[in-house]
């Protein structure tokens, strides 16, 4: 048996690994605290520091990423691992997830195991392993939806420095588990805009849980986005339109429960539908803008739309 999973473990991830590690050499970290945010020992942080990073792009590289990609990734990773490991695990399962699914490995794969020359058991989509109708339509759209935004020209310059997510509910939802996201986020990778992650149910836990809120007492609100908040974003919104409110900025540390009831309520003043939310932001939160609709193609139309006129006012 020749699993993918054994490119993960040989190949991808000691080389990851190595990056990260000395991008958080190069940000100030000591040895010791690299070994805590990574889980190995200080002896291992030594032995891939004593190793050229040019070792591990190439490593990578030869795998089938591409430079800019890599970048991408330390970059996120840098920015989870220090945070959350529960989120720097999703950020790198998500991103290896999309190789695997869009058979970006299978050459290398192959090139190691040509007994493979016929396997595409990695591109079978998610989507294929759920029965639930209701679901796989949620997926569809979204996945449209995502696919926009990636080949907008113009949504790169509205996205915030925590990066963008959209995500979609069933009717009537209960949990995060009738949500669906984009695991790890979407990202600009160079130039261009690109998920992490296939939509899947259960991720961005953030703005599910924002979705939640809203729906639970507006239940034809079932999908949202998140875009920058500055003064061009919110003359835009204006100019389009968009009923809107303001969550302004307060002293003291923010939690993620004030952020998300304090959306909710300022939704609930609007009570319309499509709407945004502009949360100014506070301790610990980026500013952020929050558009919430019917369904995600609707957001993103808005969201494309706020980015076209973004430009034009740059």
């Amino acid at each position: 048996m020749f699993p993918p999973c054994e490119m993960m473990v040989k190949d991808f991830l000691p080389s990851v690994r190595g990056l990260l590690i000395h991008s958080l050499r190069g940000a100030g970290y000591s040895q010791s605290s690299i070994a805590r945010f990574l889980g190995v020992t200080q002896s291992a942080v030594s032995q891939c520091l004593s190793k050229d990073e040019k070792h591990y792009v190439s490593s990578l590289l030869s795998m089938g990423l591409k430079k800019e990609e890599v970048e991408t990734l330390v970059n996120l990773l840098m920015e989870d691992i220090t945070k959350s490991p529960e989120r720097a695990n999703e950020t790198l399962y998500s991103f290896w997830n999309t190789l695997l699914s869009e058979g970006r490995l299978c050459d290398f794969h192959r090139s190691i195991y040509p007994q493979l020359s016929s396997c595409e058991i990695c591109l079978t989509p998610i989507s294929k392993h759920i029965h639930d109708v209701d679901k796989l339509e949620v997926l569809k759209t979204l996945e449209e939806a995502v696919f926009r935004i990636e080949q907008s020209n113009f949504f790169k310059y509205i996205m915030p420095q925590v990066s963008v997510n959209v995500v979609y509910s069933i009717k009537n939802p209960s949990s995060i588990h009738d949500v669906a996201g984009v695991p790890g986020r979407i990202v600009k990778v160079g130039e261009r805009v690109k998920a992490v992650g296939k939509p899947i149910f259960g991720a961005s836990q953030h703005m599910a849980n924002v979705l939640l809120a809203v729906n639970s007492f507006k239940r034809s609100v079932r999908a949202a986005i998140n875009i920058r908040n500055d003064d061009k974003v919110k003359q835009v919104i204006r100019e389009v339109n968009l009923p809107h409110a303001v969550v302004e900025s307060r002293g003291g540390r923010l939690t993620e429960d004030d952020v998300i009831s304090s959306v909710a309520e300022a939704y609930r003043r609007l009570d319309t539908i499509p709407a945004a939310v502009f949360h100014d932001g506070g301790l610990g939160y980026e500013p952020a803008t929050y558009i919430f609709g019917e369904n995600p193609i609707q957001v993103t139309l808005i969201a494309e739309n706020v980015a076209r006129r973004y430009l034009e006012q740059s």
